[in-house]
């Protein structure tokens, strides 16, 4: 081997100020050091590439090119790069991966026979440059997040040197989304009308769900981040048959171990509930109150359910169309007697108006509801105290937002770095059933510490179609607010996450296609959550034509 390959390398890892010595391809050694004028000649270093403002395509023809050795040579649409035994040619091709893995490349080169070619590939884990060849012809090499800039950038080099001369076609990136959806193999009820609720129990993610003969059932994973299917093989415990339908589920931690509540409504829209004395929830381990807590609304047959101070508490809409709260007296709420007289925070005060999409949440250690009220409004009524025992400790209801222009979907709130913020799947249109675009819009409290309210209404997403059907789930996920959607026009479920690149609270998001590959089949719940890693993750159900079957779903964003 001549001279020429080693001292190429090192002319890179001098323009290379990352830091670090670069790796030599297989049996080169590196020679001592070259002057600095020699150095001018190799690749930039990855900072200054790291600092461009890159938005190339995924697939680049050779004269697209972001720089090149003066000695290479655009012909059409690709790059020649001719070499001497005292000269080499290069050129540097910048891909913006955004928020995706980067998983494989494919190098399009002619290679005339006997020549050959080296690649660079820019690997910002160890801040250098990573080399591999020589090639003979076209190759794919595979790739992960380490070769990706902190701005999303990734930069390939094709080098040719000591004679040959080959001619660069074309460079296609291949990327992942990172998301790996299963099919947990659990088929669920075609009939009730809300299906499913998630949370992590122990820090693993728990669903409870309407089985298919059903019944309310409960399964956690074996493992915190349920990558496979493995992590999903314990038997489910079934807990109450005969749901039915329009019924609802809320399943929430109580000190850490797993509780659910249940509107049946085969059973005059009452509240069931059950809960285990142990993290691990065995069959032994549940113990299921035989007595309805309260009635619920056949209109708005959903609740919501939290721990409030240890102990479990849910907000509901009851048999008068009023918003109603019950805290049980004990940890476990196991007995009839366990559960206090419900306080009434909402009456139905508007005509032909109803109390809809209760959710009970703790804001600062103390509880709140939020609803969609009269005219569409979202209201929130906050506690004083750590327990809302008494109707005098309910302060009068605030206003969320305010819209005139069309009617709302679904709902999602929930903390985010100690702040709330709230979430509204909205139909702009003033008609749920046109297909005029909807809105997806992002609500949060005003921190400024002499305001009160909220900030005016940023846009996250806008749904082709419009729908009469959708669900909406929030979380914070990895520092970041985040959402989960679907509606009945369309069969995909979309991830949505506020870009870490701008301030938080601001219009700027990115979307991922989660799953595109299975109707909704009517069934739009999702629940969003974020995993050990910080990863999100989702519980879902959807329709499977070729198994004719509701299917639950767990979907998870990691690295491939």
């Amino acid at each position: 081997m001549r001279h020429i390959l080693p001292i190429l390398i090192l002319l890179l890892s001098i323009a290379c100020s990352c830091g670090g010595q670069q790796a030599a391809p297989a049996g080169q050694d590196l020679p001592p050091a070259v002057t600095a004028a020699q150095s001018q000649h190799g690749l930039p270093a990855l900072d200054t590439l790291r600092e461009s403002s890159l938005a190339f395509s995924l697939e680049q023809d050779g004269n697209m090119a972001t720089a090149q050795s003066p000695t290479a040579i655009v012909d059409g649409s690709e790059l020649l790069l001719p070499s001497g035994s005292n000269f080499a040619s290069w050129g540097i091709w910048s891909f913006d991966s955004g928020y995706d893995y980067p998983t494989m490349l494919n190098a399009v080169v002619n290679v005339p026979d006997g020549d050959e070619f080296w690649l660079a590939v820019s690997d910002y884990e160890d801040g250098r440059w990573q080399f591999s060849g020589p090639y003979g012809s076209g190759v794919a090499i595979e790739l992960s997040s380490a070769n990706r800039s902190p701005k999303h950038n990734l930069h390939v080099a094709v080098l040719a040197m000591e004679g040959s001369a080959v001619s660069v076609q074309k460079l296609v990136l291949a990327t992942d989304n990172g998301w790996k959806v299963m099919d947990l193999g659990i088929p669920i009820s075609s009939t009730a009308l809300e299906l499913i609720s998630a949370c992590m129990i122990g820090g693993r993610p728990a669903v409870a769900y309407v089985s298919e003969d059903g019944a309310l059932s409960y399964l956690r994973a074996s493992d915190p981040l349920a990558h496979d299917l493995n992590a999903w093989q314990d038997e489910p415990v079934g807990l109450i048959g005969g749901v039915g339908s329009f019924s609802d589920i809320s399943l929430c931690s109580i000190d850490g171990k797993p509780a659910v509540a249940l509107i049946r409504g085969t059973d005059q829209w009452n509240i069931y509930y059950a809960c285990s004395s142990t993290e691990e929830a065995a069959p032994a381990d549940w113990q299921i109150n035989p007595n309805p807590l309260a009635s619920g609304s056949n209109y708005s047959p959903n609740f919501s359910m939290a721990d409030v101070g240890g102990h479990p508490a849910i907000a509901y809409v009851d048999t008068n169309e009023e918003l109603a709260y019950i805290r049980a007296s004990t940890g476990n709420g196991s007995t009839a007697s366990d559960w206090s007289t419900p306080l009434i925070l909402e009456v139905n005060d508007e005509p032909n108006e109803h109390v809809n999409r209760p959710q009970l949440m703790m804001d600062r250690g103390k509880p709140l509801v939020s609803y969609i009220g009269h005219s569409s409004e979202v209201f929130l009524r906050y506690s004083d105290s750590a327990t809302g025992a008494k109707l005098s400790n309910w302060l009068p209801r605030s206003t969320v937002g305010l819209w005139n222009d069309g009617d709302w979907e679904d709902k999602a709130m929930f903390m985010h770095e100690g702040n709330l913020v709230f979430m509204l799947y909205a139909d702009d249109s003033n008609n749920s059933s046109s297909f005029e675009p909807d809105f997806i819009h992002y609500y949060f409290r005003d921190t400024y510490e002499k305001q009160t309210g909220w900030e005016g209404k940023h846009e996250v997403a806008e749904i082709d179609g419009g729908s009469f059907h959708a669900s909406l789930s929030g979380a914070s996920i990895n520092g970041m607010p985040a959402a989960c959607y679907r509606s009945n026009y369309s069969p995909e479920l979309t991830y949505s996450f506020s870009d870490p690149d701008h301030p938080a609270y601001t219009s700027v998001w990115e979307h991922q296609i989660v799953n595109d590959g299975f109707q909704n089949g009517m069934l739009l719940d999702t629940e969003l959550m974020e995993n050990a890693e910080g990863q999100p993750c989702i519980l879902y159900c959807a329709y499977d034509f070729q198994l004719d079957s509701k299917r639950l779903y767990f979907a998870v964003r990691r690295e491939p």
